[in-house]
């Protein structure tokens, strides 16, 4: 062991003046761990935006306006996917969530007065409470923005309202409110033709809708845990790699150390 410990102590002397070989066996590894992190540690979005998959199974005008929508809200970037593919997505947590947009959405919207309120559901892992609440926000928003046009065109309101009070005298189901929400359509239908005149703020046809138990938007969530699978991220892979550089620099040099001590005859 004398003599081989010998050569390892010369070696590594020689290892720290010979720059070319302490550049790979220290260096190198510190650069092929440190770029190739970088390199494939996915996109560097802002701290504020989160990937969300969206899932259109309506694909009707009111479903492709919400998608636009939720497409032009900042801190949002929206992935277009099917729903086995959305939910897989989530559970491999390259999606923060998932919103599904489900048949029926635009039939809802065109009725937004009576019957079942349109729906979304959003898929998330229970896990990110924080992004979850910051989707149904950003969600809310953009559904409650589709009832704009109810109020700015006059022509789609009044079908709207037209449609609603026509439903609501074919159907003779036990409805809870019908009064109120009758009188509320009356009025919002007078308010309709005479644009001029303004009504109160909670004033008797907000109180009615209120009794009515209006929802302008239903929101369901899912809970989707995220699988967890392979390395967390690119630098558990790249730094055990630099690591194995350093030790092929190290191997490299030494091996050529004896290949030279062997050939001057100092070897022996």
């Amino acid at each position: 062991m004398r003599p081989i410990l010998a050569l390892a102590m010369k070696d590594l002397r020689l290892l720290v003046r010979d720059r070319g070989h302490l550049f790979f066996a220290f260096a190198w590894p510190l650069i092929v761990a440190i770029f190739f992190g970088m390199l494939f540690g996915g996109p560097r979005e802002g701290a504020a935006t989160i990937t969300v998959a969206i899932v259109d199974e309506d694909a009707s005008e009111e479903s492709r306006a919400l998608v636009d929508r939720l497409g032009k809200t900042d801190g949002v970037k929206l992935t277009p996917l099917g729903r086995d593919e959305a939910l897989a997505a989530v559970r491999r947590g390259t999606q923060v969530g998932a919103v599904i947009v489900p048949k029926g959405y635009g039939e809802a919207s065109a009725r937004p007065f009576y019957g079942a309120p349109p729906e979304i559901t959003l898929a998330m892992d229970p896990s990110r409470r924080a992004e979850a609440a910051m989707l149904e926000g950003i969600v809310t928003g953009a559904g409650m923005q589709g009832m704009e046009r109810l109020f700015t065109d006059a022509g789609y309101s009044r079908k709207v309202v037209d449609d609603a009070l026509a439903e609501m005298a074919r159907t003779s189901e036990p409805m809870a409110g019908r009064e109120d929400l009758t009188r509320f359509l009356g009025e919002l239908r007078s308010f309709v033709d005479s644009p001029a005149v303004q009504p109160a703020p909670g004033g008797e046809a907000g109180a009615a809708a209120d009794r009515a138990g209006w929802k302008p938007l239903t929101i369901t969530k899912t809970d989707v845990a995220v699988q967890r699978r392979g390395p967390r991220n690119a630098f558990m892979i790249t730094f055990p790699q630099g690591v194995l550089w350093g030790v092929i620099g190290c191997a490299f040099g030494f091996a050529l150390s004896l290949v030279l001590e062997r050939t001057r005859g100092t070897l022996t």
